[in-house]
């Protein structure tokens, strides 16, 4: 083997340096009980002058000059049962070999030098004397000159590690906060218990030389070296635009200097988290760049250029270990680490060069981790009622407007850091370095509130603590301290640090799509009848009860084979195999690589979600049986449905999905476990580092087999376009609404482009064969789009949506100016004889709410009381996200009170009609929800008593009046209108 391949084999195994010795001995040298034997051979071959005995002494006295006489001496002048080094004094009396050295055995040549002087050895306290065993190599043949190649004993190996680590090849990083721990031992000999205080200190490779080695690994998936000087304007536009990049309105010079940064500048996001090692808390940040077209090879080009099949992609994103420590799980423990992460990112502003002299800079882009992870880093709130890093309400999780409808959105830091400082009470506690700082006293809570406006000095002198510290978890959201990487220094600069790229993405889907489906396997068997019920616990158990671990792969595996199983059992609802179907969409929209990643497939996973969110609500109405409402649609559905889609409009979600970051972990928990020396805590990282090392370059894919397996199984995911039936839109105009909103770019393009209704349902053009249409919205990317500019930009559209009035799958809209609804508007998209030929005439939204407040006025002549309540619904202050109102009128919406049920019929005119769609079949798809299938009944909605409030009668001939007898209390089955006070405190439906 040659020198230095030993090592990268030693340290990549996994295997301990203890255990590598006993295999090399056993592997190359013979058996203990043959050396005794042959041993004891010998011995007896000597006393009977068979063979010559050895003179171990050799020509010692040739070739060693020593002071012989000085040695001599000392030693007869020592008393009798002295403890004697022998090794010790050959050190002493500098007594060398041949070759200039200290021999191997020179305190057993001082030995028996002494004894050939006829000095008694024997007179001095030592081991136990008795026979050596020395076990011989083995021999090829019969020759015994011959004997087999050795490797390097464990001591050589590691000298030359320290040698290794010394010149910087193998990096261990620097030594940061060290740490006192206190440790316990028993004392035998004194039966009395002893403590020892050990320092350990945890390990960090500096970020400038983390850039460069990553830049180094990744050189072979660089595009080429381009002259741009040389470039024409139609190359550079043309390059611009397949990289989805803008190229209107700037000169050459600016297109020129646009391309040269796009594709020299490398996107970084870390991970972090914390796990148990050796017994022990540890945590770990973990750095891995984000694959960009624009600077690396496809796998296509990475195979014509080197004639190998290889996943680029992974191999750029392959996370580096940035630092590792031992540390428990609290957040005071935790924010310890932040000024020495902190003063690396500065460095972020030099470039790093490649080996042929090409500069890369790099931008810290995302954070990529579970929930906790998320909120440790930001400074939310980890429980309660403002969990998510978004400003939502938990309650409020399940209403997909209020959900959807939440301001002052702090995805960076910069927000988060501008929304503290705003306030001096907040501003002034930022800068404690106590993990929560914001506890307030009532004076202070006053004051914090009164200057954010959320309540006045008159209604704040009347309130005890208790209410004002409600109104202040309200206002802010969450926000319990200083983002960590500004912790001690609020009032840095968020520039001069490289952190004004920096944002969170409020989900991670490896969690929230795993603990989901584990979520959907626990409810659903409560749900459905016995058969079907069983269905999923079979494959409950048998995929996953069978796993000693259940990892994210396993749960992804199970829900497809959970889909196949459903499809193949005729009891199953249509409703229900759309449910899982969805779901396996959604893992495999999630999966797929940033390759994949089209408009198409934005559209389509922005689709799949809504449906899922609404085949939820229809397959499992009410309250959840086997769990709480909140779990089930808590954080990993919000995150899903809410925050996933916009994320996967501007990055792959495969690139901030923390599979690779978790498999690390794995992998560092099975060194420790296999080669690290618990009684040694400093021994952990360091062995760490240096293993992690070494397995970079022999870590073949793991997760190879799995990938495999899911995708075969993945092949029962039906691919049709998505299709929502009319009635489901029409039962939640509410949803619809907050739907067309997220998709507002893809409807402006009009009727037909991406969407068009066929017999009972809206189709989606989003099929694997549909292509983007000319007048469509173009895909965004990480490299020019924050998630921020995302919100702006769909908010954007959907205000041109209602500027232009633009036709969309909503029979309803509400109207606002910042809080404050101002139009309520019924559509006709989805009745059966609206017209979507080419010469209709559009009706404008301001004649369906003149026509409305015609009839309001015609109505106000029956009570006063009538019509105050009818200027309430028009115009409502809002006090939550969502007025009473409609919250009362959506949760009582049912196509029969709201006279929206209709026969089937087509709705597309000849000339405008898209292509038909395939559906799935009939026993296992339900065009219509209006057709649910036994164990999936939706809860019933409260009807109007005939005699008491008929819909023939003239006072509510209207739709508009038959939404007004609900809000008017005119209808004896529904709750009366509750005050505006209460609104906060009250479930969402």
């Amino acid at each position: 083997m040659r020198k230095g391949r030993d090592l990268q084999v030693t340290f990549s195994n996994g295997e301990s340096l203890n255990k590598r010795k006993k295999r090399r001995m056993a592997e190359e040298f013979e058996t203990l009980g043959e050396a005794e034997k042959r041993t004891t051979e010998r011995k007896e071959k000597e006393a009977m002058g068979k063979v010559k005995v050895k003179d171990r002494l050799g020509n010692f006295n040739s070739f060693a000059d020593f002071d012989r006489e000085s040695l001599k001496r000392e030693v007869m002048d020592l008393d009798e049962n002295t403890e004697v080094n022998w090794t010790q004094l050959a050190i002493k009396y500098n007594i060398k070999g041949k070759d200039g050295k200290l021999p191997g055995n020179a305190g057993q040549l001082v030995k028996l030098w002494l004894q050939s002087q006829g000095v008694d050895t024997e007179r001095f306290k030592g081991k136990p004397t008795g026979d050596r065993i020395r076990r011989a190599r083995l021999r090829i043949g019969t020759d015994p000159k011959i004997t087999m190649p050795t490797s390097r004993t464990e001591n050589q190996i590691r000298k030359e590690l320290r040698v290794l680590i010394k010149e910087g090849e193998v990096t261990i990083g620097e030594s940061i906060v060290p740490k006192e721990y206190v440790t316990y031992n028993m004392n035998k000999a004194e039966n009395k218990i002893e403590t020892k205080v050990t320092v350990i200190g945890g390990r960090k490779r500096p970020l400038s030389d983390l850039r460069k080695e990553l830049l180094k690994k990744q050189e072979r998936f660089l595009r080429d070296k381009v002259d741009y000087d040389t470039m024409t304007l139609d190359e550079i536009k043309n390059r611009l635009e397949h990289l989805n990049e803008e190229t209107e309105g700037e000169t050459e010079d600016d297109l020129r200097t646009h391309l040269k940064r796009v594709e020299a500048t490398r996107h970084l996001a870390y991970w972090e988290d914390g796990a148990c090692l050796a017994n022990h808390g540890y945590i770990l940040y973990l750095i891995s760049t984000l694959y960009d077209p624009a600077i690396f090879l496809t796998n296509a080009e990475y195979f014509e250029k080197y004639k190998v099949k290889l996943n680029v992609q992974s191999e750029v994103e392959r996370p580096e270990l940035y630092l590792i420590a031992r540390c428990g799980a609290s957040d005071a423990e935790q924010l310890m680490y932040a000024e020495t992460r902190r003063d690396d990112l500065p460095s972020l502003s030099g470039t790093v060069k490649t080996t042929d002299g090409r500069e890369y800079i790099d931008e810290l882009r995302f954070f990529k981790g579970d929930q906790q992870a998320r909120q440790f880093e930001f400074g939310a709130q980890r429980s309660g009622h403002y969990s998510c890093t978004c400003p939502i309400d938990k309650r409020a999780t399940p209403d997909f407007w209020q959900s959807c409808h939440v301001e002052n959105r702090l995805s960076n830091i910069k927000d988060r850091q501008d929304f503290i400082m705003e306030s001096p009470v907040t501003s002034n506690k930022a800068s404690l370095t106590v993990p929560h700082p914001f506890k307030m006293t009532k004076e202070e809570m006053i004051d914090e509130l009164t200057y954010r406006g959320t309540i006045t000095y008159h209604d704040a002198e009347d309130m005890n603590k208790t209410n004002l510290n409600v109104h202040l978890k309200h206002t802010l959201h969450g926000v319990k301290r200083i983002p960590t990487l500004l912790y001690g220094c609020p009032n840095a600069s968020v520039e001069d640090l490289n952190l004004s790229h920096l944002e969170e993405p409020g989900s991670e889907a490896m969690h929230d799509l795993c603990n989901h489906a584990k979520n959907l396997f626990e409810e659903i068997p409560h749900r459905v009848p016995t058969h079907v019920a069983g269905i999923v616990k079979r494959v409950n158990n048998l995929v996953l009860n069978s796993q000693d671990t259940v990892r994210a792969a396993d749960m992804r595996y199970a829900v497809l084979v959970l889909l196949q199983e459903l499809k193949q059992c005729r009891e199953t609802s249509g409703e229900l195999v759309k449910l899982i179907n969805t779901l396996a969409d959604m893992q495999k929209l999630c999966y797929a690589a940033a390759e994949d990643r089209s408009i198409i497939s934005v559209f389509r996973l922005n689709n799949v979600s809504f449906l899922h969110h609404l085949l939820i609500k229809e397959c499992l109405p009410g309250e959840p049986s086997s769990m709480s409402s909140r779990k089930l649609w808590g954080q990993y559905l919000h995150s899903l449905r809410d925050h996933m889609p916009v994320n996967y409009r501007v990055v792959p979600i495969s690139s901030i999905m923390a599979e690779n970051e978790e498999r690390q972990f794995s992998l560092l928990k099975h060194i420790t476990k296999s080669s690290a020396s618990y009684s040694r805590p400093g021994h952990v990282i360091s062995n760490i580092l240096v293993r992690t090392h070494y397995s970079y370059q022999d870590r073949a894919s793991t997760d190879k087999h799995q990938q495999n397996k899911i995708s075969k199984a993945g092949e029962a995911i039906a691919m049709e376009r998505t299709t929502i039936p009319l009635e489901v839109l029409k039962k939640y105009p509410r949803d619809a609404q907050t739907f067309c909103e997220r998709i507002a770019d893809f409807l402006l393009p009009g009727y037909g482009a991406y969407w068009h209704i066929e017999g009972d349902d809206v189709v989606f053009h989003d099929g694997p064969n549909d292509k983007p249409h000319s007048d469509g919205p173009k895909l965004h990317h990480f490299r020019t789009t924050s998630l921020k500019d995302e919100y702006k930009y769909l908010q954007q559209k959907w205000k041109e949506c209602l500027e232009r009035r633009v036709r969309m799958p909503a029979c309803k809209l509400w109207v606002y100016e910042g809080q404050t609804l101002i139009k309520k508007v019924t559509t006709t998209f989805l009745d059966p004889d609206h017209d979507f030929g080419p010469d209709e005439e559009m009706t404008f939204i301001e004649d369906v709410c003149e026509a409305e407040d015609h009839i309001e006025m015609g109505e106000k002549s029956d009570t006063d009381s009538e019509s105050e309540e009818d200027e309430e619904v028009i115009r409502v202050e809002r006090i939550d996200p969502e007025p009473d109102l409609e919250m009362q009128e959506a949760a009582s919406q049912d196509p029969e009170r709201m006279g929206m049920a209709r026969s089937c019929t087509g709705r597309v005119k000849e000339g405008t009609t898209p292509s038909e769609t395939p559906s799935l079949p009939d026993e296992n798809n339900s065009s219509c929800t209006g057709r649910v299938k036994k164990g999936t009944t939706p809860s019933e909605t409260p009807s109007l008593p005939d005699e008491n409030n008929s819909r023939d009668a003239p006072k509510w001939k209207t739709k508009l009046g038959s939404a007004l007898a609900v809000v008017l209390d005119d209808d004896p089955n529904c709750s009366s209108h509750r005050p505006l006070e209460g609104k906060a405190e009250d479930q969402p439906n």
